[in-house]
């Protein structure tokens, strides 16, 4: 069993405050080599406070599975927040 947990690198910096009831909706697939198994068992996309301390949240993906060496995901997510929420 795999865990891992990767900030997006095209992620918006948003503001806590003003995020209300956003949405976040994931998409993962594993792409792998031919021959090879693997399968996500979990599959978040969560927005964390900024690592750095700054006053931002950051949207982070959260997998759990299986997968050998050379198995990655492919992903799309998509934040539906108020326009405000996004720092400038």
């Amino acid at each position: 069993m795999v865990d891992a947990a990767v900030f997006v690198p095209d992620s918006l910096p948003y503001l806590p405050a003003s995020l209300g009831d956003a949405v976040i909706a994931a998409t993962v697939a594993v792409q792998s080599q031919g021959g090879d198994e693997a399968r996500i068992t979990d599959c978040r996309a969560v927005l964390v406070p900024d690592p750095r301390g700054q006053q931002v949240a950051w949207l982070q993906l959260q997998l759990r599975g299986c997968a050998t060496l050379g198995t990655g995901p492919s992903y799309r997510v998509v934040v539906l927040a108020p326009l405000d929420a996004v720092a400038s």
